[in-house]
């Protein structure tokens, strides 16, 4: 048995629930561990400092005060509850235009060259092209477009 479902057991058994046919089980876990031990020691005296507590009747205006604190507490609810619908939709529709001003973005941006770099592509660099991209007379996009259409 877990220490959870000993503790979980003792207080259904202190509170005259649960099946009894457990209750051997019970004893033998609580006499080799102590940590559960101390738990039923704690719950059966929080028991017994509970009965001994005299019960409280409540004052005259206690049923008074609980009205008028619910009602104070409606009032507000009918005050700011307009407000909240607000804010709501408030969030809601900024969060609806920051999502529609990222998807357009992201249609409208212009779609980035794949740029195939000679380590990656696994061929030698060839020092003509470079010479040729150093004086600008060729562009990446057609060394690019070469090398794709030679294989």
């Amino acid at each position: 048995m877990t220490h959870r479902t000993v503790r979980r057991l003792v207080s259904e058994r202190m509170d005259g629930e649960g099946d009894h046919s457990m209750d051997h089980l019970i004893r033998e876990h609580l006499e080799c561990c102590a940590e559960c031990k101390a738990y039923e020691a704690e719950i059966t005296a929080l028991r017994s400092e509970l009965r001994s507590v005299e019960s409280v009747e409540p004052g005259p205006l206690f049923i008074t005060a609980v009205l008028r604190k619910t009602r104070i507490a409606q009032e507000e609810y009918i005050l700011w509850s307009p407000v909240e619908l607000v804010a709501r939709r408030f969030v809601t529709g900024l969060a609806a235009a920051v999502l529609l001003f990222v998807s357009l973005a992201m249609i409208t941006q212009p779609e980035e060259p794949v740029v195939i770099e000679p380590y990656l592509s696994g061929e030698q660099s060839d020092s003509t092209s470079a010479s040729l991209l150093a004086r600008e007379v060729i562009s990446k996009d057609d060394l690019l477009l070469a090398a794709a259409s030679r294989r």
